[in-house]
């Protein structure tokens, strides 16, 4: 039997393309930009259907679903999940300015994007980039007490991402914290159950909340970006051209 290598799949191809933002804010503007540049430059061989603001499921289930072939890309935050070391993607206090960002968050040679890249293959995943986004910072409904002073009790009560880094740095500055899923803050803040919400950055509470917060704490508590990737077995049926230009895209 033959062992030459098999072609390379040159038919046209329909791929789902989920991400976090509504439609028509700077990131789903530059993924419908994305999705146009591979398609011209494919000859429309490969045809991106964007799916923003979770219409596919939470990030988190989407990259499970990326994972197995379900979904064949998403632009999102990191998942832990299934991998609780890529819990680092969003490590409190890991860079302090933009300069360190682009050092090890870069997708070429960061230190960072590396080692997110080598887990996310685990999952059958191919990192494509890394699309940064902002300073995190602390949204609050309610006026914090003394907001300069971290060891100073804050009587406001937090929510926190699911992972224990935020509990311990929301405690660490002063505020009370219950641990809640991103999709419950809006009914957690309407209803104050909590007080405010860490985990985000202003572009992204002024977008979901904006009509519920009224305090905004710049604290550069982490660096947030989202991730753009690719299930693996898909990329692997390109050729080397088309894997370029998605690439360069």
């Amino acid at each position: 039997s033959s062992t030459a290598e098999q072609p390379k799949a040159t038919k046209a191809q329909t791929w789902r393309l989920a991400h976090i933002r509504p439609s028509g804010t700077r990131t789903d503007v530059d993924v419908h930009s994305f999705a146009n540049e591979v398609a011209e430059n494919t000859n429309g061989r490969i045809n991106i259907e964007i799916y923003p603001n979770r219409e596919l499921g939470d990030y988190t289930v989407v990259q499970e679903r990326v994972s197995m072939g379900d979904v064949e890309m998403q632009l999102a935050s990191m998942g832990t999940s299934v991998d609780r070391t890529l819990g680092i993607a969003t490590c409190t206090y890991l860079v302090t300015n933009w300069d360190e960002a682009r050092k090890i968050y870069n997708t070429k040679d960061g230190a960072l994007a590396k080692y997110i890249a080598e887990r996310l293959k685990k999952q059958n995943i191919k990192l494509l980039c890394v699309y940064p986004q902002y300073f995190g910072s602390i949204a609050l409904a309610k006026e914090p007490v003394e907001p300069k002073n971290p060891n100073t009790p804050k009587n406001v009560k937090l929510r926190v991402p699911t992972m224990k880094h935020w509990d311990i740095t929301a405690n660490l500055l002063g505020f009370m914290t219950t641990p809640l899923p991103s999709s419950e803050i809006f009914t957690a803040l309407q209803t104050g159950i909590v007080d405010g919400t860490i985990g985000g950055g202003a572009e992204s509470y002024y977008v979901e909340y904006k009509e519920l917060i009224k305090y905004l704490m710049p604290v550069k508590v982490h660096f947030e970006t989202h991730w753009l990737y690719i299930n693996q077995d898909v990329w692997d049926t390109l050729s080397p051209e088309d894997q370029k230009v998605i690439q360069e895209a």
